[in-house]
């Protein structure tokens, strides 16, 4: 940003940026709630502009922002530009992988200077992920995003996670 911004005589500031047309909205991304709501007291009481999305990470299994943060950002008028990261676990991108001969782990190796292993076993990953997964996943939830395909109970079984309403 500070590129764009401060070619042509502007300062740099995210709100002198807007008001030079050159940014039309500023957001932030893995922002703590409580972050948001500083920053949004900050800007308020300061005559600053304010942050107007969180890019959040948000998945069928990872659906945690529902609680807090999604009525947080709902209050301050922000929107939320969500991402599903698929291989979490590393804190830089992955730029390499392998799988092991007998095919059941996949080993990646990231920028960040870390290797995961990755169980491919069907049964027991989705066995773990229905121990994780809260909320529980719901028959609406299913419809978002399975709206082809009727209801089936991903954690079949006693104990199983699935609910029918809200």
């Amino acid at each position: 940003m500070s590129a764009a911004c401060t070619s042509g005589g502007s300062s740099g500031s995210p709100g002198t940026c807007r008001r030079d047309g050159k940014v039309r909205a500023i957001g932030a991304s893995h922002t703590p709630v409580s972050g948001i709501v500083e920053a949004q007291w900050v800007a308020e009481r300061r005559g600053l502009a304010r942050f107007h999305t969180e890019q959040p990470a948000y998945s069928i299994l990872n659906r945690g922002i529902e609680r807090e943060l999604l009525p947080v950002t709902q209050r301050f008028g922000m929107g939320t530009l969500v991402w599903g990261p698929l291989l979490t676990g590393h804190g830089k991108p992955v730029d390499a992988l392998a799988f092991t001969p007998d095919g059941r782990t996949l080993a990646t190796g990231g920028e960040d200077r870390t290797t995961v292993l990755w169980d491919l076993d069907v049964e027991r990953t989705a066995a773990r992920i229905c121990a994780r997964t809260d909320p529980a996943l719901l028959a609406a939830d299913w419809a978002t995003y399975f709206p082809d395909r009727p209801f089936r109970s991903p954690c079949p079984g006693p104990g199983s996670l699935i609910r029918t309403g809200r």
